[in-house]
């Protein structure tokens, strides 16, 4: 594989990434979990795809079946709270890299 020549260090551009740490909690709200992205694709609805068995944990573990859509869970407000956490946990680093 050809890799072209890096470059020098002080040719390089600078960025800066923020990461809250400590006690910092970080928790989705309801209305970040339905935001779309340019991608047209939710945060909640990644999180389903990329951890489909926790997802399905998850709908079992709050007496849900798997054909409960993502409104009616947060229409309900345990379940909406519940939601919230599931995608908090799972959706750290977004959050603290985003």
């Amino acid at each position: 594989m050809d890799m072209p020549p890096a470059k020098p260090v002080s040719e390089m551009i600078p960025f800066s990434v923020f990461t809250p740490y400590y006690s910092e909690t970080v928790l989705y709200s309801s209305s970040e979990l339905r935001e779309e992205n340019e991608d047209g694709i939710s945060i909640l609805f990644y999180l389903q795809k990329i951890f489909p068995d926790e997802w399905e944990n998850f709908l079992e573990r709050i007496g849900r079946g798997g054909s409960t859509g993502d409104v009616e869970l947060q229409n309900s407000s345990t379940d909406s709270l519940e939601l919230r956490f599931w995608v908090s946990y799972r959706g750290q680093t977004l959050a603290r890299t985003g």
